[in-house]
């Protein structure tokens, strides 16, 4: 899943994931707030991502919002759906905030590469 409210990153990105081979179906929402309403839709049918790529700043519920919200949903159920944070935010605050998250296995910045998928995969086996 990728969640992200710009359009060229969710389409770039998606773009990534498929040609690369690293997913075989990507869903995209371009709000944190579809993505959680999605996500519990996803929980009922035991049917989440493996990966969810998160930007921290959005509109309305920011990345940050969207992970406390995602970490207090049944934490039997959503083990298996881990977060890697995608972000142009360079600061170390916003990193290691992010990274206390236990969901949360990886912090990259944008644009999405290979170099990128293949840490990120090594992290998901």
């Amino acid at each position: 899943m990728l969640i992200d409210d710009n359009e060229i990153d969710l389409f770039v990105h998606e773009t990534i994931l498929l040609a690369s081979s690293f997913a075989l179906k990507v869903i995209k929402e371009n709000s944190a707030v579809k993505a959680l309403e999605e996500l519990k839709k996803l929980l009922n049918e035991a049917q989440l991502p493996d990966l969810i790529f998160l930007d921290l700043n959005m509109p309305v519920m920011t990345g940050f919002d969207f992970l406390k919200a995602f970490e207090a949903l049944p934490a039997d159920r959503i083990r298996s759906c881990k977060i890697v944070v995608l972000t142009s935010s360079a600061l170390q605050e916003d990193m290691k905030s992010a990274n206390e998250y236990s969901s949360v296995v990886k912090y990259l910045r944008k644009p999405l590469d290979i170099t990128q998928l293949n840490e990120v995969k090594s992290l998901v086996e």
